[in-house]
């Protein structure tokens, strides 16, 4: 009886380890072609996305520059303003003699209620007797922003030393 089971046994393994090997080769071959077709995914995902940022890029090449530049300039013996435009927003650099209470008064000029400016940063800095103070703010929509600049520095111009 010992050598019909073996027999048997041994006919058993014979015939199943073919379908072994080809069940071990169905689980490995599996998760190769998943891995595979998610890295031929990505790299499609990657060529679609160079492309949109090429398109992008050719885009804002081809458009015409939305701002423009405009610096204007004031000088009085103490002091002296620099006023930059670019789109709506503009720099102010103020540089005078350091006397006290003028960084605030500076900073009214920008708060009257006739300004059609809005101050988004104010800075000051003092060196020796040179100070200095440096307004960031946006020219509202109402009206033409060189005659605000220009109505600011005149302003500024009145409380200047």
């Amino acid at each position: 009886m010992e050598v019909v089971l073996v027999s048997f046994m041994v006919d058993c393994r014979c015939r199943l380890a073919p379908l072994f090997r080809i069940i071990c080769l169905l689980s490995v071959q599996e998760p190769r072609e998943r891995i595979i077709s998610g890295t031929i995914s990505y790299i499609k995902d990657l060529e679609q996305c160079i492309k949109d940022l090429e398109a992008q890029k050719e885009k804002k090449r081809k458009a015409p520059a939305a701002t423009s530049r405009t610096t204007l300039s004031l000088q009085t013996p103490r002091s002296s303003v620099n006023a930059t435009l670019t789109g709506n927003t503009v720099f102010f650099g103020i540089q005078s003699a350091a006397i006290p209470g003028l960084a605030s008064r500076i900073v009214q000029v920008f708060e009257t209620p006739n300004t059609n400016a809005q101050v988004l940063a104010a800075s000051t800095s003092r060196m020796e007797h040179t100070m200095t103070v440096t307004i960031t703010a946006v020219i509202g929509d109402g009206g033409d922003a060189e005659r605000t600049i220009e109505q600011l520095k005149a302003d500024l111009r009145k409380c200047l030393p």
